[in-house]
């Protein structure tokens, strides 16, 4: 049920480039924890399940681009499996 509404009412943000996998992954954390809070003050499950599914989602599509995109180098990853240019970068925050 999830799945299906995510495809329909949400979108793919563009290849965002992973710069730091440390901090990606904490900032992935510290999202999940605000979603677990939100949870615990208005209860809308539906809601905050789909917002964290959307970024998982592309998080997750980030994280994958992204380990191509320094393995391979830029030309190779757009040859190989059509990864483009990023849209912006994400892992280098301001706690990393």
């Amino acid at each position: 049920m999830f799945y299906r509404s995510w495809q329909k009412d949400h979108t793919y943000r563009g290849f965002v480039l992973v710069r730091n996998y440390s901090c990606f992954a904490f900032e992935i954390a510290q999202n999940s924890s605000q979603h677990a809070r939100a949870l615990f003050f208005d209860r809308e499950i539906k809601r905050v399940t789909e917002i964290a599914w959307d970024q998982a989602v592309n998080d997750t599509a980030n994280l994958w681009q992204s380990i191509f995109w320094h393995a391979l180098g830029p030309e190779r990853a757009w040859q190989l499996y059509g990864i483009p240019e990023p849209v912006k970068e994400i892992g280098n925050g301001s706690l990393c």
